[in-house]
């Protein structure tokens, strides 16, 4: 229910966006539309329905705080991802945990992103004049992240130093948010985005052990406020103390690498 209601809001702030006042005078404005006139009759009815329905618009719902599961419920969910013999599922929730991608970045994921600069092992992609673009959230088609270990680790064990591959990383992508949504269900996670609360948890880590801007740039968002206030829901449960208990680090690399996918 809280979900269908969200999107009614979303759905008539997109709607209303169609209507500022720039918007309508573009519109009428018979240098720039042949339908001009039809359109202002459109516009004057659109702004005297706004200005009634400005009284009875929806109310921003609360956000939903996210269940975030235990410490054995991740622990557990860490260790069969480890040992699962689907290697699609592997590379995903490997690209989700060491370097916080979206579901739908992970689907273009290829190896050529991962590679070491400066003497780090980050995953770079679409960020150079003639790198091809990436569809990303924030529209910019690129995406430059640091890895993060031990995640990052676990990843590489499976990934050889041989030749260079540009060929995607999964390989069946349509059926990868399912996959991944129904493997962390079975290990106990709860939340709707299950996916998405797999990279908040990595996120999270890096707040409560970097501090927030850091785990701003990891998570590539426009701004820290973004970050404290939709992907702090490990710390406020965890409340870490101590900081050097918090299992993640940057991850380093000993050397140039190209990787290339093993079949498991």
């Amino acid at each position: 229910a809280a979900r269908i209601k969200r999107t009614a809001n979303s759905t008539y702030n997109q709607a209303r966006a169609l209507f500022t006042p720039a918007a309508i005078a573009w519109y009428c404005d018979p240098d720039n539309n042949p339908h001009a006139a039809v359109w202002k009759t459109f516009a004057d009815a659109m702004t005297t329905f706004h200005r009634h329905y400005h009284a009875y618009k929806f109310d921003k719902l609360p956000r939903k705080t996210c269940a975030t599961p235990s410490d054995d419920t991740v622990a557990a969910t860490i260790r069969a991802w480890t040992e699962t013999s689907d290697h699609d599922l592997f590379l995903a929730i490997g690209l989700i945990l060491s370097f916080g991608l979206r579901l739908g970045e992970v689907r273009q994921a290829k190896a050529s992103w991962l590679t070491i600069r400066q003497g780090v092992p980050i995953l770079y992609a679409g960020a150079g004049e003639d790198d091809n673009q990436v569809r990303v959230k924030n529209h910019t088609g690129a995406i430059v992240v640091r890895a993060l270990d031990p995640f990052y680790t676990i990843l590489r064990t499976r990934i050889h130093t041989t030749a260079a591959t540009d060929s995607p990383l999964i390989t069946q992508p349509a059926t990868i948010g399912n996959r991944v949504s129904a493997f962390l269900r079975a290990h106990g996670w709860r939340t709707i985005k299950t996916a998405h609360a797999l990279r908040d948890y990595a996120g999270s880590q890096i707040y409560m052990k970097l501090g927030p801007h850091d785990a701003m740039t990891w998570l590539r968002h426009s701004n820290i406020q973004v970050t404290t206030d939709y992907y702090t829901g490990f710390v406020s449960t965890l409340k870490q103390l101590d900081r050097a208990a918090i299992p993640i680090a940057w991850a380093t690399a000993a050397g140039q690498w190209t990787p290339k996918i093993v079949e498991a």
